[in-house]
């Protein structure tokens, strides 16, 4: 048999909660030949000295027992202990119970010095310890066994939530009820337990509750209800003191697109313009856009000869002013991103004065002809003649008063 130092187990327990420890005697003082204390306290926190001390100084193979003592802590407390232990690996262990002597933990190998190990999810820890048939080493002294209590905690954790479109990421407006959530859920106190989230603001949540620690979660899908207005999801969030509470966020679906008019009028008269008819002054086009779900946001324009060109110009007024027919085409974006169809209307000016001559009469008479482009006539004589001249207007007729003039 290997010889060793003594094993000893010391607890001490810190915080305002004493852990309640009940010794009895253990069954590993039969494997190991000797006997155990009882355990003594000094100093201003417990201290229990000798528990599982084996007097022997060694530890024996094949041994399986149970330490003395059942440690335990105030209800919903964790527990940590701080150990220093030097075991062959992989053959002999500490071992790590809770009060209904589930095994939480084997601790096997060499620690180096105390460290602290757990904190277990219990109130209540046991220990024992196994060895195999071969080789020993120093053991283990466990040197304290602290109770993490949680803090006393009346008050519901920080929460705030977050609606936002996929796409830009506005927090404002939407054109998809298919979204993203940022949540967050803090606490100061017990520390955060879980969180769930309701899409609809319909007392329905879809997530059921989620465990986490930081409680921080960004770009959560959710889905709102149909049909365009104001959508609300909610969050509800726990500590682990089961205090909850709520919070809201709006968003506005929009999946309407916005709607743009146009009117026009002559410059610099003023007067009204009807389009696709001709007009001798230039010719302002005044856009205006209507939106009756987010609101507009932009409105887009060109021109061109052919009606072919893809609104790029942000404005709402554009004058015409080039002789011709010229296309105005335009459309207008809402806040939540929805693009209106591209509108067009024509426009034609012609500020140009029209030139013509006098190519014929056609009849002889003796009492008018043509010179250049004007047409004389003899104010004494009576009858008619016919003028043809090279355009639909004259630009110069001068001095005929006759019965009929056929154009």
């Amino acid at each position: 048999m290997i010889k060793k130092t003594p094993l000893m187990i010391a607890i001490i327990v810190v915080l305002v909660f004493t852990p309640m420890v009940t010794f009895a005697e253990s069954s590993c003082h039969g494997g190991a030949g000797g006997s155990l204390s009882s355990g003594s306290n000094s100093g201003s926190f417990p201290e229990y000295y000798g528990i599982g001390k084996l007097v022997d100084n060694t530890y024996p193979n094949n041994l399986d027992c149970a330490l003395s003592g059942t440690y335990t802590c105030p209800s919903g407390s964790t527990m940590k202990i701080y150990i220093n232990y030097d075991t062959e690996s992989g053959y002999d262990f500490v071992k790590i119970y809770n009060g209904a002597s589930t095994l939480l933990e084997d601790i096997s190998g060499n620690s180096g010095g105390y460290i602290w190990k757990g904190p277990y999810s219990t109130n209540t820890l046991k220990f024992g310890f196994h060895s195999d048939s071969s080789i020993t080493k120093t053991g283990f002294d466990l040197w304290r066994i602290e109770c993490v209590v949680p803090p006393s905690d009346s008050t519901p954790p920080s929460r705030s939530v977050t609606i936002k479109d996929k796409t830009s990421g506005s927090t404002s407006y939407t054109n998809d009820a298919n979204v993203y959530i940022d949540i967050s859920c803090t606490d100061s106190g017990s520390g955060m337990k879980d969180y769930r989230y309701d899409c609809n603001n319909d007392g329905v949540f879809e997530s059921g509750w989620v465990a986490c620690t930081g409680c921080t979660a960004n770009n959560v899908a959710c889905t709102l209800s149909s049909g365009d207005g104001t959508k609300t999801a909610q969050i509800e969030c726990r500590d682990n003191a089961n205090n909850a509470g709520s919070a809201s966020d709006t968003i506005t679906l929009d999946t309407s697109a916005p709607s743009t008019s146009a009117s026009a009028t002559k410059q610099p008269s003023g007067g009204s313009y009807t389009f696709s008819t001709w007009s001798n002054q230039n010719v302002q086009v005044t856009l205006s856009c209507s939106d009756g779900g987010s609101g507009c946001s932009s409105t887009q324009y060109c021109t061109d000869a052919s009606n072919t060109c893809t609104p790029s110009t942000t404005g709402t007024s554009v004058t015409i002013s080039s002789d011709g027919t010229t296309y105005v085409r335009y459309r207008s974006t809402d806040n939540a991103d929805n693009v209106e169809t591209t509108n067009s209307r024509t426009v034609k000016v012609d500020k140009t004065v029209p030139t013509c001559s006098i190519s014929s009469i056609s009849e002889s008479s003796s009492y008018a002809y043509v010179s250049g482009s004007t047409v004389y006539y003899s104010t004494a004589s009576t009858g008619s003649f016919t003028v043809t001249v090279s355009s639909t207007t004259l630009h110069r007729l001068q001095s005929i008063a006759m019965s009929q003039l056929r154009p």
